[in-house]
């Protein structure tokens, strides 16, 4: 278990290009960031806005919560 949650803290911290993993967390979140931002854009809201903004919701809580 303890080799588990290393891994998942080295495929959390910011890349440093040694892994692949790492790095497309690092793209994956960024584009995450950048979907929740885009409603914020328009005036009226859009149906598929609240999916964006439930998929990048349950991201963000199973990224930061605690394992096990």
């Amino acid at each position: 278990m303890i080799e588990f949650r290393q891994r998942i803290y080295q495929i959390v911290e910011k890349s440093e290009g040694h892994s692949g993993l790492s790095y497309g967390y690092d793209i994956f979140m960024s584009v995450c960031i950048c979907l929740s931002l885009l409603p914020l854009f328009f005036r009226q809201q859009y149906p598929v806005f609240y999916y964006f903004d439930l998929f990048t919701v349950i991201v963000f809580i199973l990224t930061i919560s605690p394992i096990g």
